[in-house]
């Protein structure tokens, strides 16, 4: 291990919050499988072997807990998935693991298919278009279309905006030195509340009418709310909503930043756009895209993969050390707090042959070791909702490039921004023109 020093009071926190991919990604160059480092008197160890990041995430799991700053999202996600732990995150997964079974998977690309025609019907012949918010929109409709099956304009309209005041206020705060207290009258905490309280009225009103309703749907929502533990218990109200608030926000945002990094490496690759293009034409025309067709696209898919490698949504994870536990050689005590970044290690050129290059090939067959790629997390916290969000992604990514032409209007540099997600730093903007 390597132990950074730093004689701030602060640590290494400003440089962190600078640049913190840069950041990280320098801590490779001591050649270490753990670096040290502060982060105000917090003592962080950054992990950069996958054997560490494996114990972490599943051999003693048991010993950590997630990272402190996620609970920014609490008063959104309650105790949904991504912040409950032990007894409750293990039940609630048991409960939800059904919904997301390959039927379920399979029944929801007709939704999702349909959602995408019919959000691409506004789109203009020929323009300049913000395609970053582009692909949020188009993710959420997806995640509400199958969640709630509400059309279109009724889920952007009722969701969008306040899921993104949601996420701008909680990036803000988890990246601040000093935070107010929420209990504050601030005008940013009242923003944050009434986002929250308008996104819970929502979904409350939408599950109190589900239960009221003699017909049993069978979107998302409708099957957790028939869904029932080994003791044939089901969710409560309450429950339900952190649940469903949980895949609503995991479920379109990190698509939808999956969807414009892969957009912008495949205009700034134009021989690989090529083979991406023939080979969706080549699988259907105009129609509606079907779960079956998604499987006949495997370049495609390793796209995706590559793209979610060089530049993962979740670019950095933490887990909090709860009791004493050694990973590797390293001794740690109860608060502790352990790092993870696929960004970094999908890019370790100990692990990947030309790391950042942009390779599809190195998917195919065992040319890449998946235990340095792990995009959606690893162990008994994976995401849940992985083979739904890949549907959901290459449904998306097959329909816009069957029907449209994107193309770089400039050759500016797109900058990463690590928020909660891997967002960009300015809105990729491209030309988009409809095939005849």
């Amino acid at each position: 291990m390597y132990r950074l020093r730093s004689r701030s009071p602060i640590g290494h926190l400003s440089v962190f919050r600078g640049d913190p991919l840069a950041f990280l990604q320098s801590l490779t160059d001591y050649n270490e499988s753990i670096v040290q480092f502060r982060l105000g008197r917090k003592r962080i160890f950054l992990l950069l072997h996958p054997d560490l990041t494996k114990e972490v995430l599943i051999t003693k799991s048991t010993h950590f807990h997630k990272s402190k700053p996620f609970q920014e999202l609490e008063p959104l996600l309650g105790s949904g998935l991504l912040l409950s732990e032990d007894d409750l995150h293990h039940k609630q997964r048991n409960i939800i693991q059904p919904s997301f079974t390959p039927r379920h998977i399979k029944e929801y690309s007709q939704q999702m298919s349909e959602g995408i025609l019919q959000y691409l019907k506004k789109w203009e012949d020929e323009g300049v278009r913000n395609v970053s918010e582009d692909m949020m929109e188009l993710a959420l409709v997806m995640i509400t279309n199958t969640m709630f099956s509400m059309d279109v304009k009724d889920g952007q309209k009722r969701v969008g905006d306040s899921l993104e005041k949601v996420m701008a206020i909680a990036t803000k705060r988890i990246r601040s030195i000093i935070k107010t207290p929420g209990s504050w009258r601030t005008k940013e905490n009242l923003v944050f509340q009434q986002s929250v309280n308008d996104l819970n009225d929502v979904v409350l009103e939408i599950i109190k009418g589900r239960e009221i309703e003699e017909e049993k749907r069978e979107d998302l929502l409708g099957v957790l709310m028939q869904a029932v533990n080994e003791k044939d218990e089901k969710m409560s109200r309450e429950q339900l909503k952190d649940e469903v608030m949980t895949i609503l926000l995991a479920g379109h945002e990190t698509t939808a930043t999956a969807l414009a990094w892969t957009l912008h490496l495949l205009t700034r690759h134009p021989d690989i756009y090529e083979k991406v293009e023939a080979e969706i034409c080549k699988v259907y025309d105009s129609r509606m895209l079907t779960y079956e067709d998604v499987h006949q696209l495997p370049f495609t898919k390793r796209v995706l993969q590559e793209s979610m490698r060089l530049y993962p949504p979740v670019w950095l994870f933490g887990r909090r050390a709860v009791d004493h536990v050694s990973i590797g050689d390293q001794y740690l005590k109860p608060g502790d707090t352990v790092m993870i970044s696929p960004y970094v290690m999908h890019r370790h050129p100990d692990f990947v042959e030309s790391p950042n290059a942009f390779q599809p090939e190195r998917f195919e067959g065992d040319l890449f070791k998946q235990e340095f790629y792990f995009p959606f997390g690893g162990g008994n916290r994976v995401c849940i909702g992985q083979h739904f969000a890949m549907l959901e992604a290459m449904l998306i990514l097959a329909s816009v490039i069957q029907r449209y032409r994107f193309s770089v209007i400039d050759k500016k540099e797109i900058i990463p921004n690590p928020l909660i997600t891997l967002r960009m730093m300015d809105s990729l903007r491209l030309k988009v023109v409809r095939k005849s």
